[in-house]
């Protein structure tokens, strides 16, 4: 058994950002140079060129050489092998230390292990950064397929862990996602703007979510939201099923369990997570 965490960091360029990047709105701050930079690091692109980031970030070349130069002396990105660029590990350590994701983790995993001893299906520890979902954490078979990798940020509309967090994010989080793109990945991805509403709508009145075959064919996933002290939502644990074991167990009923259990121990430890809007 496989248990994985980390910061996510594939997200961390907000849409106000990249907006000044493309050069709507004031200029941006060296701060916000060094972030637009290191937002441009995906799961998909996890190396890119120095042209590559200039593409992608919409700064001048030169501001863009200058900040990368910047970042590398800095830890904050490395250069590999090729001469290209990634994340580097000084972004990984002070990630480590960020409550939203470490007390969550922490109070979490025993039974998210619990969870995946009982089951052998995937698990996964969600929660929302501004318009996407992160992996924060998971527990799966060793030598099992990375996807999605801890650590990265996806899209909310595809999967049960996602719809959960969107389900109970602020009206305007929701409509900034409603608007879209909603990309499709199946025949069954919601990505007609009422149809999501409405899953949405299921998704508060039920307490839980289940994605059945709008992110792969082959899966389907059920999770359900973690609160925090004060009641607010703090992530969401999702489990991973092959299709043909659908129908096995009452799988919502057992996700909500796990989820209520973290939320009482979240509840007794104090614990009132940062959120973001």
């Amino acid at each position: 058994m496989t248990v994985e965490s980390a910061l996510p960091i594939s997200a961390m360029a907000s849409p106000a950002l990249r907006a000044l990047g493309a050069g709507e709105g004031a200029q941006p701050s060296s701060i916000d140079k060094a972030f637009l930079i290191l937002g441009v690091f995906t799961q998909n692109t996890p190396r890119l060129s120095l042209s590559e980031i200039h593409r992608a970030s919409g700064l001048a070349m030169t501001t863009t050489h200058r900040t990368v130069r910047n970042l590398v002396d800095l830890g904050a990105l490395q250069i590999c092998e090729d001469g290209r660029y990634a994340i580097g590990m000084t972004l990984w350590r002070l990630g480590c230390l960020a409550p939203a994701t470490v007390d969550l983790e922490r109070v979490a995993h025993p039974f998210m292990q619990a969870l995946y001893d009982k089951f052998k299906h995937p698990v996964q520890l969600i929660v929302r950064d501004g318009e996407r979902s992160v992996f924060v954490a998971r527990c799966s078979a060793t030598g099992a397929e990375r996807n999605p990798h801890v650590g990265a940020g996806y899209t909310m509309h595809a999967a049960a862990g996602g719809q959960v967090l969107l389900a109970f994010a602020p009206r305007l989080v929701q409509e900034r996602v409603l608007r879209g793109p909603l990309t499709r990945y199946t025949d069954r991805t919601p990505t007609d703007p009422g149809r999501l509403r409405t899953i949405l709508e299921t998704v508060r009145a039920q307490g839980y979510a289940v994605s059945d075959r709008e992110l792969r064919d082959d899966l389907i996933s059920v999770a359900a939201p973690i609160r925090d002290a004060e009641q607010r939502i703090a992530g969401a644990i999702s489990l991973v099923i092959a299709i043909e074991e659908a129908s096995t167990h009452p799988w919502p009923q057992i996700v909500q369990a796990t989820t209520r259990a973290v939320s009482r121990l979240l509840a007794r430890t104090g614990g009132n997570l940062p959120h973001t809007a």
